[in-house]
């Protein structure tokens, strides 16, 4: 391929850029939080991984020869989400409450799956504001809420809060697809 045609392509169709993104975070109902607290946590995401896939394969070694590996099912890890926090730190508060329909404090008993989970909508967006490619966590909830440091030499630094979150699968935002 030539340099010219390169550059047509990119002058054509643009570039997908990592800064362009938007998350929309869909809990559960979450008791006692009020008007809906993910506006403003979607608001505040600064950083998401788009997650990949992959492909679980076994060693087929039953035939003569090198061996090969074989699909048998496929697979998805958690995913993180960095978030900007603001005074009183509600984005942590709110991802707090999420995890706390997980599990009675008192007894330590874990509750129903079905009653924690929601999903997590991400865009990749072009430079016009148009979304481009989406996809939806299925089954998503935060599995960990990372600590957050303080320090006094780090100057009046953005405090940040890190979520992993895990999920079912995901699948192509098929609503954008119609």
């Amino acid at each position: 391929m030539a340099l010219k045609d390169f550059l047509a392509v990119i002058n054509h169709v643009d570039v997908a850029r990592s800064n362009r993104f938007v998350v929309e975070v869909q809990p559960p109902n979450i008791p006692g939080l009020g008007i809906k607290p993910q506006e403003q946590i979607n608001l505040m995401c600064q950083d998401v991984q788009f997650p990949g896939q992959n492909i679980r394969t076994s060693t087929d070694d039953l035939r003569q020869g090198p061996t090969r590996d074989i699909a048998q099912a496929v697979t998805y890890g958690n995913t993180n989400m960095t978030f900007i926090c603001t005074p009183g730190l509600p984005e942590k508060l709110f991802f707090e409450a999420w995890q706390k329909l997980m599990f009675n404090s008192v007894t330590w008993q874990a509750k129903f799956y079905s009653d924690y989970i929601g999903q997590i909508k991400l865009r990749q967006l072009d430079r016009l504001d148009m979304v481009r490619y989406g996809i939806i966590l299925h089954e998503a909830y935060p599995k960990i809420i990372n600590a957050q440091e303080y320090s006094n030499t780090s100057a009046d630094t953005i405090q940040t809060l890190q979520v992993e979150f895990a999920f079912h699968h995901w699948s192509m935002d098929e609503e954008l697809y119609r």
